[in-house]
């Protein structure tokens, strides 16, 4: 949100299942509002497909929506045999009922961006993400299939990302994470601002799905298999 603002955004709204912000958040969006953007915060499950169109019916009666982010997940972590049914369709429900809700609204939108949040872990695959990393993968299988129709979608597979979202909230506490990435953070506005790299500086987009990430290759290559690929050389 704050990206957006400092790209000239200037009515956003803010969903999310709660729709409850905590209060470094809520400092934060009084922070936007002081400069001027409006921003409306709401409690949308984007797995309901009735209550999201008709969130994004309301909204567009209002003013034109001209961009949306998908960037809803659910993270359940388990080792091969441990994944059952319910820890697959916990993690794929928001991002895969949510990329599908939203492919059949966009039709009817005149947008000039539909931002798909993909995860880098898709291009090699992540130890106890077998699910995390299929739902990213079906994510960026419906962003192809929207270009193909004419629509701007674009799936970007973050790396990541050191001072906003979920490793930030969980870094600290957990030292496997720490280890794993504490030398591959990358800043969020470093991050946003590779999105420019999809697009000809006319503003025509060059690519479906693409990835933003800092990867260190040699730990990659030590813990992922697949990294020691041909494809990877």
């Amino acid at each position: 949100a704050q990206w957006l603002a400092h790209r000239s955004a200037r009515h956003l709204a803010l969903i999310s299942r709660s729709g409850i912000l905590s209060e470094t958040i809520a400092t934060q969006v009084e922070a936007l509002r002081e400069v001027g953007v409006t921003v409306e915060i709401a409690a949308v499950d984007v797995t309901d497909a009735a209550a999201l169109h008709s969130f994004i019916d309301r909204l567009g009666h209002q003013r034109p929506i001209k961009g949306i982010a998908h960037a809803a997940m659910v993270l359940d972590d388990k080792l091969m045999q441990g994944v059952d049914r319910a820890s697959i369709e916990t993690v794929l429900r928001p991002k895969v009922s949510g990329a599908l809700h939203l492919e059949r609204i966009a039709g009817e939108l005149a947008l000039d961006y539909l931002l798909l949040f993909s995860s880098a872990t898709t291009l090699f695959g992540n130890p106890g993400q077998f699910n995390y990393v299929a739902a990213n993968a079906y994510v960026e299988g419906v962003a192809r299939r929207l270009r193909a129709q004419g629509l701007p979608a674009l799936a970007v597979a973050w790396g990541a990302i050191g001072n906003a979202g979920y490793l930030e909230r969980h870094m600290e506490a957990n030292s496997s994470l720490k280890k794993r990435f504490g030398s591959t953070l990358m800043p969020a506005r470093t991050a946003l601002n590779g999105l420019d790299w999809a697009f000809e500086a006319e503003g025509l987009q060059l690519v479906d799905a693409f990835a933003i990430a800092r990867i260190e290759w040699s730990r990659a290559k030590r813990e992922l298999a697949a990294v020691r690929a041909p494809t990877f050389n």
